[in-house]
């Protein structure tokens, strides 16, 4: 089993400041974004011609750096991510974050040497999805975030884990949110999420952020990951300051050399950013901090409570010491009242100045910046010891070797030396001009070799340092070789014939509907009468039973019972394409795959015939891509599947089977929808049903698993026009795609 200070500590890197606090405080690798195809579009990021510095820096101190490429590609974009994605490896990364699994076998032919490490995106939960990355060449999986302790023991079995510790949660499953693309048409799998899961929604009774997710602090329970085979720990926060990248480091550099956290760095991490003062995720079980429902964005760190106030200024319990511009957050209960800033340094209570809210006596203050505190975390900087060997003589060219690591350099002065006039140059000269670092992280120790009276002049010397110094550094990324073929992939080109597949919950609508493939969504995998009837209703149809995108292994006990007597499973991830094989079953490759490009058609069709195009496409990009899946064009838009209770796990507040919503501020509703196999999980649905304009004999899927009987057999059999008249819709990605 591994060692806990063996493992890889992982950090973010959303620009240069946070890059070098990373190494500065002890991270094992980082992993950052370029300009494009990262999946923190709005991050700083990195471009493609400065990545190689970057690399060089971070392979000197023995870090190793991933670039992020992990968002969906549309066709048209291929190329160009083809060719980041070589040059990328040109410049030296160590490994390549992808999203899409069909992507593999182009990068593995463009880019020998470099790793591929799947994305959480991808949704991989169970060894099943593993199995299929490690299939496509990737020796790395990043487990959705939902994932259980002993799912990822089984995944770390397969392949490498790497999974996340620290920071912000995504409140639906990993890669299966299209609650952005269907709110404003930006797409979260495009890296450009409006994270419409931190608004405010009435639910439950109440006007609170009822999906937004408390950070995850993992702390002292990566001893646990590591006992289940987990590689790296990943902390989130490429969108973070550079300050809390170095607290969040220091926290887990301190748990992995010494099996302990401290309190004071614990507290330097929950000033620099908490959310919901933390939540241990879902790998343990769903705990009731999972959510932040009354307090959003950073809460920072309890200090006191307001025990005065005189005009603006407050006094807080407690002998503090605070700091001119440090800034708190006031609260009552559990919502927030206020805000204060501190308008001068001192020792004592009386230094803040309220600046907005309802401030009162017994209110709670938390410090969410910290001058002092993010002043020493800033100033923490990485350097390295190298050795400079120096060698001079009269009559011959100085010269200048520097080592480090097993790397070498070394470089001579242009002109021969001559002998001094008056004062020739001593071993203290020499070391002078080398002590200068010119930026470089060095920390130079040198060795002196003189040979007579010699002179050197000054300029060449320094030359000789810049050279020497240049050549040493460039040591540390040598270019791996990669092809310059970019080559897009040949895939089955064809045309639709007008095929139909109905995915619903209660198909008795079935014997008076047209011809359809039947897939079977039921509320409850464990109610063997609705399967009866399912199986009564859509006699003569094929069937599909459709398998959710997270799956742990006893829900698969459970689904694996209930395959029989279906055609096959429609599935929502890559993980469905394993179990379909493994229960020689039919393949149909939903939505949820999110077939993009040529190169996922080539991908898919090795399993199977039936695949439906991703719904963040346009029908335009359809078109082009002139094959023949399925198109969703009516119906029920899922935007989320939940890997959580919304209501905590307190059953006696869940509605369901009744339809609860979640309400946002423009009124629109939100449906819910409880699935139960060997626990619940939820799915949310837009307010608007889809519909698209779908071209003449078109393969199409239509979803009408919210439906009423006599609903989905108008959705089925009305024409486009009829279908706007009754229902309220939505004409989805299907015009404009999405950003």
């Amino acid at each position: 089993m591994k060692a806990l200070k063996d493992c890889e500590l992982l950090a973010p890197a959303g620009d240069k400041n946070s890059f070098y606090a990373a190494i500065a405080h002890g991270a094992d690798a980082v992993y950052l974004g370029t300009s494009d195809f990262s999946a923190r579009a709005s991050a700083e990021n990195f471009s493609i011609e400065e990545l190689g510095h970057y690399v060089k820096y971070a392979h000197f101190f023995g870090v190793k750096v991933h670039v992020a490429l992990n968002t969906l590609v549309k066709q048209n974009e291929l190329k160009k991510f083809l060719d980041v994605a070589r040059e990328a490896c040109a410049a030296g990364a160590d490994a390549l974050i992808v999203q899409d699994v069909f992507l593999a076998p182009l990068l593995l032919k463009l880019c020998p040497g470099c790793e591929l490490h799947l994305s959480t995106q991808a949704g991989v939960n169970n060894a099943e999805g593993a199995l299929m990355a490690k299939k496509y060449g990737f020796t790395r999986v990043i487990p959705a975030r939902e994932t259980s302790a002993d799912e990822l023991r089984a995944i770390s079995a397969v392949c490498e884990t790497e999974a996340f510790v620290q920071g912000a949660l995504c409140t639906a499953f990993s890669g299966q949110c299209y609650m952005s693309s269907f709110a404003g048409g930006s797409s979260g799998n495009r890296g450009r999420c409006k994270q419409p899961c931190r608004r405010e929604y009435f639910f439950g009774g109440e006007k609170r952020y009822a999906l937004s997710t408390s950070d995850l602090c993992v702390g002292e329970r990566v001893k646990e990951l590591c006992a289940a085979g987990v590689t790296a720990f990943k902390i989130e926060g490429r969108m973070r300051r550079p300050e809390y990248v170095a607290a969040a480091v220091d926290y887990y550099r301190e748990i992995l050399d010494t099996g302990k956290s401290s309190p004071e760095k614990r507290s330097a991490l929950m000033r620099a950013y908490n959310r919901g003062d933390y939540t241990e995720g879902l790998n343990f079980g769903q705990k009731k901090d999972f959510l932040s429902p009354y307090v959003q964005g950073h809460i920072g760190e309890y200090v006191g409570k307001i025990t005065a106030i005189k005009g603006n200024r407050i006094s807080v319990s407690g002998n503090r010491n605070f700091v001119k511009d440090d800034c708190f957050k006031i609260l009552r209960g559990m919502k927030e009242t206020g805000s204060a800033l501190a308008v001068k340094s001192g020792k004592g209570s009386d230094f803040v100045l309220v600046k907005q809210g309802d401030a009162r006596p017994g209110d709670s203050v938390r410090i969410t910046t910290d001058v002092s505190l993010f002043a020493a975390l800033a100033a923490k900087k990485a350097s390295r010891e190298i050795k400079v060997f120096f060698r001079a003589a009269i009559g011959e060219r100085a010269y200048a070797a520097a080592e480090c690591a097993g790397r070498r350099a070394s470089a001579e002065t242009k002109e021969p030396l001559t002998e001094a006039a008056s004062r020739a140059l001593t071993a203290d000269d020499v070391k002078e001009v080398f002590l200068k670092t010119d930026n470089y992280p060095y920390s130079p120790v040198t060795e002196t070799e003189i040979s007579g009276k010699v002179f050197a002049p000054r300029s060449a010397l320094n030359a000789l340092r810049r050279e020497l110094y240049a050549k040493l550094f460039d040591a540390f990324a040598p270019r791996k070789a990669s092809s310059t073929e970019t080559t897009l992939p040949e895939y089955p080109a064809g045309k639709a014939s007008g095929k139909l597949a109905v995915i619903a919950e209660d198909f008795s609508f079935a014997p008076k509907a047209r011809p359809f493939d039947a897939i079977f969504s039921p509320a409850d995998y464990n109610d063997d009468a609705a399967f009866e009837a399912f199986f009564e209703n859509t006699e003569g149809r094929k069937r599909y039973l459709y398998l959710p995108a997270p799956l742990s292994s006893a829900d698969e006990r459970i689904v694996a019972e209930k395959i029989k007597g279906f055609d096959g499973i429609y599935g929502e991830n890559i993980a469905a394409a394993a179990f379909a094989e493994k229960y020689g079953a039919e393949l149909f490759a939903g939505t949820g795959f999110n077939i993009f490009n040529g190169a996922d058609i080539a991908g898919i069709t090795e399993f199977t015939e039936k695949y439906v195009f991703s719904k963040e496409l346009s029908l335009k990009e359809i078109g082009e891509l002139n094959a023949a899946g399925y198109l969703f064009s009516r119906g029920d838009v899922k935007v989320m599947d939940l890997g959580y209770c919304p209501y905590g796990k307190r059953c006696e507040r869940c509605p369901a089977p009744a339809r609860d919503a979640l309400t946002d501020y423009a009124g629109r509703k939100f449906k819910l929808r409880r699935i139960r196999l060997a626990s619940c999980r939820f799915e949310i649905y837009n307010p608007q049903i889809l519909c698209s304009l779908a071209p003449a004999n078109a393969n199409l899927i239509f979803n009408a698993v919210l439906r009423a009987p006599e609903e989905a057999l108008t959705l089925l059999n009305a024409s486009d026009k009829e279908v706007k008249s009754l229902f309220e819709c939505t004409a989805g990605a299907s015009v404009r795609g999405v950003l």
